[in-house]
């Protein structure tokens, strides 16, 4: 594998690399979904390549609504079955007519019988199978009064055909030859519909359920049964036999995503309307220990009355009420849509669907799960392809799970069946809106990517681009760009795209101009090997550099120093000082805290070359005022001296108080035995926050209460007495604080007389 790249570094003019280049890097399937794919795709792996060639066959003004089924004969002419109606048309010379009206409400199945076809039908009289030949003469192979849909039909290679059926969840088998039938399976209370089968090699028929979305395993010799796989979604639309063994199932449940449809105007039973989705039910009992039997009762079918059928539509039947939930939606949807126009596509939520692979060993593994449901699904070269409803995708993924790629992209809301011609090709059809198309085995000639804009947040010089190309041959491709300063891209507010510039050995330069917002543009050309696949894409850039910002300069009081062992563990004479500041370029800096007293000019440093944010000051080296801080960053430390920016904050005001209070009119008066003590606490630079005493230096502090309750002011008077003082010569001492814990002792004599 030789890897094709092209990176250009940006050149260095005087001091314009001030600030270090940043960089876009796309190579996930993530960065690059969010960008326009032009016959281009994208896979799990993060790879960007040509997509397949896409030919519509029938046109949806040609088509059914609702695409059920498409083979081709015999005849290598193309056979398409109808969703919403009992009708098979064929394609032949480009051209549709229809071949064919069955009875019954819709085509539910299709497949290939020799010089003929075998279709199932479903919902109404007449509901079974039936051999139409090329001439479209309808014959009715085998039919059953219990039996409303033939979801599924598998052909073994002796003749004999199994017919997967509901609403009562059972299996036949089919003699082709006679039409004789014989039951081998009945689901009982564990399904109504059995909606997908596939036969092993070995004689061993798989069945995918309804109502608890079960993989069930039939030996059709004894007619005995095992339950392989209880999945978390309700319905198993498609199963394939994996080589060498295994078996891949694919699940469709609408209430997995979340999904709104709009109501539906088929009235019938319990199915009258389809109102919103609401959110999924509580999920059936495990039913992995309930293996049934063979031979279980029938259960008898819904009789609820039909209600009255809308005047804008016909019922489909009564037993409508027994369809699976998806395929009720494509058409309520297809009816809605003739009706009133089409319908909005459901918000996605997580959760979605899955394929599981069950392993002969019986193992499960997960290759795909994603917010689609999934309408049918085969397996060629290795890989699965998917069609998928609720974003009308295919997909393919890699028979292990490894890479997942959106192989194309309908205009549709369900992809609902895929065939594979003789010649290797995909083709698939859609319901809302119907139509069938044709994906190449080969890729298609060009095809472009463009980007999401990319966001430099400020303008910006665009400097290189960089593409790493997975090719072992040549790789034809060229990339443009454009820019702008408005968020979305349009001609009128960015510039032109730049001339294509070929991928080669080489640097290539970003030739748009400055602005704030970028996309690049990439084509992609085929040759004979393939299509080129492209891996990561980087984008560099510079912003010019920006000054930094200092948002907040914080200062808060502590007792406590830079260093432990300088700490007081007595007043508040350091000022511990916090710097939030951002740079836009998230240049490194460096930052100088100055101070300066109210009423004075001169600014005096501080501290200067800070590389931490962060600053303690012993206010002790001042006197006691009122001082402001102003502190300023710099980008110095990541750019020259000519080109570094500076941004500065001035703090608010800040009270430095390192001198004790005072004490006055300290005066003690004696009454009958109690001791009363006045005075009055007073501070030049901050409140007094406490007063309190102690006698003879014996007891501890009392508190004393300010005399107005309250101590919120630089001075505050204060008195307190004492009742219980023991005759003789006492000293009692007053203690004063300040806000900043400064302390004022003062003390006062008293003698107290012996009582006679």
């Amino acid at each position: 594998m030789r890897i094709c790249g092209v990176f250009v570094i940006l050149l260095c003019v005087g001091s314009s690399l001030a600030v270090h280049p940043e960089t876009f890097d796309h190579s996930s399937e993530a960065d690059f979904v969010k960008g326009k794919f032009e016959k281009t795709l994208v896979s799990s792996l993060g790879e960007i390549r040509l997509a397949r060639g896409v030919e519509v066959v029938l046109p949806t003004e040609q088509a059914p609504e609702v695409v059920s089924a498409i083979v081709v004969g015999a005849d290598k002419n193309l056979y398409v079955a109808c969703g919403e109606e009992a009708k098979i048309y064929r394609l032949q010379d480009g051209r549709s007519e229809l071949l064919a009206e069955l009875p019954g409400a819709m085509v539910t199945s299709l497949i290939v019988d020799g010089a003929a076809m075998l279709a199932g039908t479903g919902d109404g009289q007449g509901a079974g199978i039936y051999k139409v030949d090329t001439e479209g003469n309808v014959e009715k192979l085998w039919s059953d009064p219990a039996v409303t849909y033939v979801w599924a039909i598998v052909r073994a290679p002796d003749d004999t055909l199994y017919a997967g059926t509901g609403p009562e969840g059972k299996v036949y088998t089919v003699d082709i030859s006679t039409g004789q039938a014989e039951r081998i399976y009945h689901a009982g209370k564990l399904a109504k519909n059995i909606l997908s089968l596939a036969l092993s090699e070995q004689g061993l028929l798989y069945a995918g359920s309804d109502k608890s979305g079960l993989v069930i395993e039939i030996d059709t010799s004894n007619k005995t049964s095992r339950i392989l796989l209880d999945a978390d979604e309700k319905e198993i639309a498609s199963l394939v036999i994996a080589p060498g063994g295994g078996l891949y199932a694919a699940t469709s449940d609408a209430a997995k995503l979340g999904a709104t449809v709009r109501p539906n105007h088929v009235s019938a039973g319990k199915a009258a309307s389809l109102q919103e989705t609401q959110p999924a039910a509580p999920e059936e009992p495990s039913v992995l220990d309930e293996a049934p039997a063979p031979e279980e009762p029938a259960q008898e079918s819904d009789s609820a009355e039909p209600e009255a059928p809308s005047p804008q539509t016909q019922p489909l039947g009564a037993d409508m009420a027994e369809m699976p939930e998806t395929i009720m939606k494509a058409i309520a949807e297809a009816r809605a849509e003739e009706e009133e126009g089409p319908t909005p596509r459901p918000s996605r939520r997580k959760g979605g669907n899955a394929v599981y692979f069950i392993r002969p060993d019986g193992l499960v593994e997960t290759p795909f799960r994603r917010p689609v449901t999934i309408l049918a699904m085969l397996l060629a070269d290795g890989k699965l392809t998917l069609a998928t409803g609720n974003d009308g995708a295919i997909y393919t993924v890699g028979a292990d799970g490894d890479e997942v790629t959106k192989l194309a992209d309908t205009d549709a809301d369900q992809v609902t069946c895929l065939q594979r011609s003789p010649e290797g090709e995909i083709l698939f059809g859609t319901a809302n809106k119907g139509s069938v198309g044709r994906i190449s085995d080969s890729f298609v000639e060009s095809g472009t990517f463009v980007s999401s804009s990319l966001d430099a947040s400020q303008p910006a010089r665009w400097g290189t681009i960089h593409l790493r190309v997975q090719d072992d041959r040549d790789a034809d491709i060229s990339v443009a760009t454009r820019s702008g300063n408005v968020a979305k891209a349009e001609e009128e507010t960015w510039s032109s795209w730049s001339e294509e510039q070929p991928v080669g050995e080489g640097f290539l330069s970003i030739v748009s101009s400055a602005g704030r917002f970028l996309q690049y543009r990439l084509t992609l050309r085929s040759n004979e090997a393939g299509s080129p696949v492209v891996q990561q894409v980087q984008v560099v850039y510079q912003v010019g550099n920006l000054a930094p910002t200092v948002k907040a300069v914080t200062v808060k009081p502590s007792e406590k120093a830079a260093k432990p062992q300088q700490s007081t563990g007595g007043p508040k004479a350091f000022r511990h000082i916090q710097i939030k500041a951002e740079d836009a370029n998230k240049d490194k800096l460096s930052y100088t805290v100055e101070y300066r007293q109210r009423g004075i000019d001169v600014w005096v440093t501080l501290a200067k070359d800070l590389t931490k944010p962060k600053y303690v000051w012993d206010t002790r080296t001042v006197t006691d005022g009122i001082y402001e801080l102003r502190v300023t960053a710099s980008d110095s430390p990541a750019n020259p001296p000519a080109d570094a920016l500076s941004a500065a904050r001035i703090s608010d005001p800040i009270v430095v108080d390192n001198t004790p209070p005072a004490v006055k009119d300290l005066a003690i008066h004696v009454t009958s035995g109690d001791v009363v003590v006045r005075g009055v606490a007073l501070d030049a630079g901050s409140r007094i926050i406490s007063v309190a005493y102690v006698v003879d230096s014996q007891e501890a502090q009392i508190v004393v209460a300010a005399q107005d309750g309250l101590y919120d002011s630089s001075e505050e008077s204060f008195s307190f007495r004492r009742e219980d003082m023991k005759a003789g010569t006492h000293r009692i001492a007053v203690k004063v604080t300040d806000l900043y814990k400064n302390v004022r002792y003062a003390s006062v004599g008293v003698t107290v007389e012996t009582q006679p």
